[in-house]
């Protein structure tokens, strides 16, 4: 080989070396310029409240919950890319299986607890000593989860089956997370339901009550106790410390069909030991809104070699 033919094949190669490089770098996560950094989504300012977590780092994840409302915005590597998003899908498809077998949640939850915990493993606050894994670890769902909308955002069909496995993964560690980082985690997310107790909903049951007799009132407080004993099954000593969440029908159309909650005019009163079921409906509204926002923008993407290659790889 020619001295001049050695360099330019050396050039090549290093040419070569120089795009591989370039592509397993995406910096800022590129491939969200395509996707859902394009997407105009509300961007509010952290208000976590964190429980038990000194790292600086985890500011940003004070909890193992998320609602997935800003995309990621961190560099990863090509492997991190395949990996993340390979390793999510296998949880999810987990889930499937595990659904497929079984109609109750918690016997599903038990069959896919050893897949979570090797790929998707979250740690919660309580352990000690190890921030780092921690952050790590939720970074990683934090990423997995958006390279999941790409690949699901095609068609009706991949929307609704991301939505459905995502909610349980959600609602999965929904039940594992501690009380108070839960509660915390709640508080943050500001749910589209007002919080009521018994009195509370007596004044709305029967507005006009102040002008009536005692007899009357006292009769319609003993009816709507009685209604609230019969749907919540609720002990007596429970009736002026339980509290409930005003929401819209509309929200709830599980627990109406069910007959499982009381209604006036057009209002549900949603007991606490139900609250789970605003959540998990909070989290499908947001998570399909922006599957729909990213399903907007793909037509942009699909020229983007990077975007075809991972699809690739999903499929």
């Amino acid at each position: 080989m020619t001295g001049t033919s050695a360099t330019s094949s050396r050039a090549l190669t290093t040419t070569k070396i120089e795009k591989t490089q370039e592509f397993g770098r995406l910096n800022a996560f590129h491939a969200f310029n395509f996707g859902a950094k394009m997407i105009k989504q509300s961007r509010r300012a952290s208000t976590f409240t964190t429980v038990n977590v000194s790292n600086p780092k985890l500011s940003a994840y004070p909890f193992t919950l998320n609602f997935y409302d800003e995309p990621p915005p961190y560099e990863l590597t090509l492997d991190e890319f395949e990996s993340f998003s390979i390793d999510r899908l296998k949880v999810l498809k987990a889930f499937e299986t595990a659904k497929l077998r079984s109609k109750k949640d918690d016997e599903a939850f038990k069959a896919v607890e050893s897949v979570v915990s090797e790929f998707l493993e979250l740690s919660r606050n309580t352990v000690k000593g190890k921030s780092n894994t921690l952050y790590d670890q939720r970074r990683k769902d934090h990423i997995s989860h958006f390279l999941l909308r790409l690949a699901f955002c095609r068609s009706e069909e991949l929307r609704n089956w991301l939505v459905r496995y995502e909610s349980l993964l959600f609602k999965f560690r929904y039940m594992k997370e501690e009380p108070a980082d839960r509660e915390a985690f709640l508080s943050s997310v500001h749910l589209d339901a007002t919080p009521i107790g018994f009195e509370g909903m007596y004044q709305e049951f029967y507005p006009h009550d102040h002008k009536e007799p005692e007899s009357i009132r006292s009769g319609h407080k003993t009816r709507l106790l009685n209604d609230i004993k019969t749907v919540y099954s609720l002990d007596s000593d429970m009736m002026n410390v339980a509290m409930f969440y005003k929401v819209p029908f509309e929200q709830v159309v599980e627990l109406v069909s069910k007959r499982a909650c009381l209604l006036r005019d057009g209002w549900a009163y949603v007991p606490e030991f139900e609250r789970i079921l605003l959540v998990l409906n909070a989290f499908k509204k947001t998570l399909m809104r922006g599957l729909e926002e990213t399903a907007r923008a793909l037509p942009r993407m699909e020229d983007d070699d990077r975007y075809v290659f991972f699809s690739k790889k999903i499929d």
